[in-house]
């Protein structure tokens, strides 16, 4: 008779292996659990044994941002499936234990999982050889519950009144234009000192290489951010603010609608301190570069290397970030944070984009570099990630491989059409039921309809 003694592994190894397991399939292939078990190991800190340790509530939460119903609930009934399936002891459906686990996750561990999904994607989708990144750089902003917490960390807008408004929180994001993947982000308030969108990117300037490109609006034209990227090695194409008048009799000519200037140091900003001022240069030599309705300043000023038309097609591929922002806030409902504290709100926008760059990272990993992931549905993706996911959570014995084969062919049998040039207006056909807005805080709301009653 064999001894089951010495075969029978401890309950908290065999725990282990179905935790990592589990979060491996949420991440969809692309990280090895080595990797997963490394990251939580340096990141995850020691933790007793848990019904939801931290690689485990991570998956849960993952699930909130790609599911379709993000309460916490339903992520009590998930694990409770994941268990079942399993062989594991149920866990309870109060949604106490998982909040309080939430809370514990260390956000070191979501921000290095978001940039290990985003080098996979990057690496499955750029071909040896090729020099550079194009940067697409933006703000966005996100709704928040109205805690005063929240109201402290990110006041509300000063065109709403006290007790009927809500926090807002901006979010500067550095998306990759071959991957669509959220490299770096920050997150500050939306008024206040040091908020401004370009004053966030000088945080984001040290993950910027020599011989990248950045795309941006005219929000980030300022002498010093252009004067910066110059001196780190990277090219921008950046269009010109508004306020800027260039001397086109200086200028030398380059061709038609496209001239190389030369701009001088303005004075130093009071947000900018005496090192940093002195180590910029005090002129920058700019190309500008227009056609009939914008212009475009970069630092490339050789026209034989890049010619106006192919600088303006290069700012123009700057919308992309704006179809990013609208599928991680309209596709995955992260227009309102439903968290109640700002360290949790924080996570929750964390977690939100590595969710985001999984689905990306799966779609570069189904396309590879023979096509674009822009030209297949993110919706479509999301809905075969979340199918995957609940397949995997129900069946977690079944053929990982095979599964991850018929990922793939359900997220590029979904190819957009081809729409250069789409113009679509900003309204909705159907019209919504009227209701009135409430112009006052809740309680004094209650209190005169009682007193009316």
């Amino acid at each position: 008779m064999q001894d089951t003694k010495k075969t029978r592994q401890p309950i908290w190894r065999m725990a282990w292996r179905h935790v990592v397991h589990t979060v491996h399939d949420q991440l969809a292939g692309l990280l090895s659990r080595e990797t997963l078990a490394n990251r939580a190991a340096t990141y995850g800190g020691g933790h007793r044994s848990r019904i939801y340790p931290p690689l485990t509530t991570l998956g849960l939460f993952i699930e909130q941002a790609l599911g379709f119903d993000a309460t916490c609930q339903a992520a009590t009934g998930w694990a409770l499936g994941a268990r079942t399936a399993q062989g594991l002891s149920p866990n309870s459906m109060n949604t106490g234990p998982y909040c309080k686990a939430r809370q514990r996750l260390p956000l070191a561990l979501v921000d290095q999982l978001n940039q290990d999904v985003a080098t996979a994607a990057e690496t499955a989708v750029d071909p040896p050889g090729r020099e550079g990144r194009t940067l697409l750089i933006d703000g966005t902003t996100v709704s928040m519950s109205d805690t005063p917490e929240l109201q402290q960390a990110f006041p509300q807008n000063r065109q709403q009144k006290p007790g009927v408004g809500f926090p807002q929180a901006r979010i500067v994001g550095m998306i990759s234009l071959s991957s669509a993947c959220v490299l770096h982000w920050r997150v500050s308030a939306c008024k206040g000192p040091h908020t401004h969108e370009s004053q966030q990117l000088w945080a984001l300037l040290e993950h910027v290489r020599p011989g990248d490109t950045v795309v941006a609006d005219r929000a980030y034209a300022s002498y010093f951010l252009l004067a910066a990227l110059t001196q780190r090695g990277a090219s921008f194409v950046i269009r010109q603010h508004q306020r800027r008048r260039s001397n086109l009799a200086k200028a030398r000519r380059l061709g038609a609608a496209d001239h190389q200037v030369s701009w001088a140091k303005p004075q130093r900003p009071p947000w900018m301190g005496y090192s940093t001022y002195r180590q910029l240069p005090d002129t920058l030599t700019v190309r500008e570069v227009s056609d009939q309705r914008l212009t475009v300043t970069t630092n490339e000023t050789d026209p034989e290397t890049r010619s106006a038309r192919q600088i303006i097609r290069q700012y123009r591929q700057r919308w992309h970030i704006e179809l990013d922002f609208r599928a991680i806030k309209c596709v995955m409902d992260m227009t309102v944070l439903r968290c109640q504290s700002p360290a949790m709100a924080i996570k929750e926008i964390a977690v939100h984009l590595l969710a985001y760059n999984l689905v990306r990272a799966t779609m570069a990993h189904a396309t590879g570099a023979q096509s674009s992931v822009r030209e297949f549905s993110f919706s479509g993706a999301r809905r075969a990630v979340t199918d995957f996911q609940a397949q995997r959570r129900h069946n977690p014995h079944a053929s990982f491989h095979r599964a991850l084969r018929q990922l793939y062919q359900r997220v590029i049998v979904d190819v957009l059409p081809s729409r250069p040039d789409r113009v679509e207006p900003r309204a909705n056909k159907r019209r919504p039921k009227q209701q009135r807005y409430l112009n006052q805080p809740r309680y004094l709301a209650r209190q005169a309809l009682r007193a009316a009653a």
